[in-house]
């Protein structure tokens, strides 16, 4: 996987998981800025994350919660035509996967204290 790939794919895992308040000491330890970590929450507005990342951020913001609206079409082609068919396919398959920890944690009240 290119490095920018796995780059965009990284940040839509840290969003996802920022939510649940338990990765904010990772992303640091892991070199994540505490500016864009603050601007994680205005990120359609900050001028912190490029446009891959927006498109990637828009992605997940559409898919985490699918019941209400679906996926549109200009979202999955922004990211396809900045990535690729290949790398969009990983990443709907990684911002899955995290939702379904993110699922389960809450369901099981195991997450952070």
């Amino acid at each position: 996987m290119k490095f920018q790939q796995k780059k965009l794919r990284d940040v839509a895992g840290f969003y996802l998981r920022l939510i649940l308040g338990f990765t904010l000491l990772s992303a640091l330890a892991a070199g994540e800025s505490a500016k864009r970590i603050f601007a994680l929450g205005a990120w359609e507005e900050s001028s912190y994350f490029s446009e891959e990342e927006k498109a990637v951020l828009t992605l997940t913001k559409e898919i985490t919660p699918i019941s209400d609206h679906g996926v549109s079409d200009d979202v999955c082609g922004r990211v396809r035509n900045l990535s690729g068919e290949q790398y969009l396919a990983h990443l709907i398959l990684a911002i899955n996967t995290i939702n379904s920890w993110n699922r389960i944690v809450i369901s099981t009240r195991l997450g952070p204290e």
